[in-house]
């Protein structure tokens, strides 16, 4: 019995073999990598799991020819050649992975086939896979992937939950680390922050698949640097704060793929420059400031101060909470906009004249009196969002 056994899988290996021997180390010729590929179609499932064994150490020569044989194999032997790439694809961001993956990407592009459909699903499956250790091996590196609510980066904006990407100081991961962000495709939204990011984390960065709002935050990024962004089929939102970019980036800036809003806040960008960018953006919402911070919150639009941000020029120089702001260096203010639009005249560390009204607390609680007062108050940054 153990005779007939051997004698069976020793005629199993010379056909799938070729007739030739089963060295795996030797490089084969194109033939016998033909040979064992069509071995697949056998309905001998001992004759098929040699012959991948035959082509595994040869992966990166044997690629072409399975991409060229799918398209002649029936279906099943098909099917064998697609779970073949996706095999080999199990890490398509190194060695003969990449070039599996790429192979199967141009299976999936060939129509409406069964075919193509399974090479998509195979692509789904390893997009997944690799999604998630990307999001694990990014986060041990103490980026920050989650979700996040509604207002993001100060700029009103409604939405759902959103995944977002983080990269701050705390970043100890290097520019090649980020090669593995094109696989996060559930982010939304990236915030890259410190002045170590520059050209080369933003070339990383736009990779990402489904990238719709990016801040940049006191990063070293140039107004040249910001063309990478035109590699982007579409952004709904942009933040740009206390970032060198000037006037060379309105051009720029005006030709992005942009259907939502422009921040640009505390960059050199001049008034002049930020006018026509709004002219060349008409129909998205542009707005510019200084960067000057004064700290202050307000209900409904008011100028009634709802809330302070600790630690802000507003605090410091003793306004609180109900006092109702007047003006701002003389300019009289009707609404919380004016004060907006006012204060993005300052940058940060610039002193300013704010009038207010407070009750005051010496009246009666029935007949308190509004008392006029004027403080000075050195604007702040805008602190960054937790």
């Amino acid at each position: 019995m153990v005779v007939i056994c051997a004698i069976g899988i020793f005629s199993v290996a010379r056909e799938a073999s070729g007739q030739q021997s089963t060295d795996f180390s030797s490089t084969p010729s194109d033939e016998q990598i033909v040979h064992w590929i069509r071995q697949l179609e056998s309905d001998s499932y001992a004759t098929r799991q040699l012959a991948v064994q035959l082509l595994q150490p040869h992966a990166n020569l044997a690629i072409p020819a399975v991409e060229r044989a799918i398209e002649a194999a029936e279906e099943d032997a098909a099917n064998r050649l697609i779970r073949l790439l996706s095999r080999w694809s199990a890490n398509p961001d190194q060695g003969y992975g990449a070039s599996a993956y790429a192979a199967l990407s141009r299976v999936a592009q060939g129509g409406v086939s069964a075919r193509s459909s399974f090479a998509l699903r195979s692509l789904e499956a390893i997009g997944a896979a690799q999604s998630e250790r990307s999001t694990e091996y990014l986060s041990r590196l103490s980026a920050y992937i989650g979700l996040e609510p509604n207002k993001l980066f100060a700029m009103n904006m409604q939405y759902d939950l959103l995944y977002v990407l983080r990269i701050n100081e705390a970043f100890r991961g290097s520019i090649e680390d980020l090669n593995c962000a094109r696989w996060l495709t559930d982010v939304r939204v990236v915030r890259l922050i410190g002045p170590r990011i520059d050209r080369q984390w933003l070339e990383q960065i736009v990779k990402i698949p489904n990238l719709r709002i990016l801040q940049l935050r006191q990063t070293s990024i140039t107004s040249e640097d910001l063309k990478i962004l035109h590699s982007l089929d579409r952004l709904e939102g942009l933040e740009i704060l206390y970032t060198p970019i000037d006037d060379e980036s309105i051009e720029i800036l005006g030709n992005l793929p942009l259907w939502g809003r422009l921040r640009v806040f505390g960059t050199q960008i001049s008034g002049e420059g930020a006018a026509r960018l709004k002219e060349q953006l008409e129909g998205s919402d542009v707005t510019f400031g200084r960067g000057g911070f004064l700290g202050i919150g307000s209900n409904q639009g008011g100028l009634v101060i709802s809330q302070i941000t600790a630690g802000s020029g507003a605090e410091k120089a003793g306004l609180r909470v109900l006092d109702r702001i007047i003006s701002i260096q003389g300019m009289k203010l009707d609404k919380f906009e004016d004060l907006r639009a006012e204060l993005a005249k300052y940058p940060p560390g610039a002193t300013v004249k704010v009038e207010f009204e407070r009750l005051d607390p010496s009246d009666s609680l029935e007949g308190r009196k509004p008392v006029i007062e004027t403080v000075e108050v050195i604007l702040g940054e805008q602190p960054e969002q937790p």
